[in-house]
C-alpha cells in the first residue's frame, strides 16, 4: 500500500500545488515529497495577479488564473478555468487588444499556441500581442512574470530613414513604436 502516494493525490486535490516556494517531486526511493520553503514568495506572501494554479483530474488539468489588470483592465473572461491535457507544453496568456494607440482590452488564453510577440510598427502601436504569464509542463504552473499586474506603456524602438524628403510638417524619419510591458 503506497500511502505517502494516496496522500499525495489528496493533497493535490486539495489544491497543493508546485508554485513559488512549493516544489513537488519524486522522494528518493520512491513516492512523492512536498516541499515548502518559508519566504521564497509563496506560502504566506498571498496570491499575485494572475497566480496560475492546477488541478489534475484524469486525464486533464484544469487552470485557474487569478484576476490582475492591464492598464486597469480587467480580463474579459475573468474568473475563467480551463482545462488542458494533464500532460504537455502549454502556455497561459494575457492577450492584449489595442487601438494603435491606448490598450482597450484583453483576454486571458490557455493553449498550446506559442505566444504572438510584438513586432515595431511603423507610426503607431502593435494592436495586437500576447504577454506569457506561465508555462504549464505536465500538469505543473510554472509562473514566468514577477507578482503584480501588467503596465503596457508605448515606447519608440528605432526609427529609419524616409525613402523620399519629407513634405514640410513632416518628420524626416519613420518611428517604429513597442509597447513596453511592466509589473507592478
Amino acid at each position: 500500500m503506497d500511502w505517502v502516494g494516496d496522500l499525495f493525490d489528496y493533497l493535490k486535490s486539495q489544491r497543493v500545488v508546485q508554485g513559488p516556494g512549493v516544489f513537488i517531486g519524486d522522494a528518493v526511493g520512491g513516492g512523492k515529497q512536498i516541499t515548502v520553503i518559508a519566504g521564497a514568495g509563496g506560502a504566506g506572501d498571498g496570491p499575485c495577479p494572475f497566480e496560475t494554479s492546477t488541478t489534475i483530474s484524469g486525464g486533464t488539468a484544469k487552470v485557474i488564473v487569478l484576476p490582475g489588470t492591464v492598464n486597469q483592465f480587467i480580463a474579459t473572461n475573468a474568473f475563467a478555468t480551463f482545462a488542458v491535457d494533464k500532460t504537455g507544453t502549454f502556455y497561459v496568456k494575457a492577450s492584449i487588444v489595442t487601438d494603435g494607440q491606448d490598450v482597450t482590452s484583453f483576454s486571458i488564453a490557455v493553449n498550446g499556441a506559442e505566444p504572438n510577440t510584438q513586432l515595431a510598427t511603423p507610426s503607431s502601436l502593435p494592436t495586437a500581442f500576447d504577454v506569457l504569464l506561465a508555462i504549464i509542463k505536465d500538469g505543473v504552473a510554472y509562473r514566468t512574470i514577477g507578482c503584480g499586474s501588467i503596465a503596457a506603456t508605448p515606447a519608440q524602438a528605432f526609427i529609419t530613414d524616409k525613402p523620399s524628403p519629407a513634405g514640410p510638417g513632416e518628420l524626416t524619419y519613420i518611428p517604429y513604436y513597442v509597447w513596453e510591458i511592466s509589473v507592478a
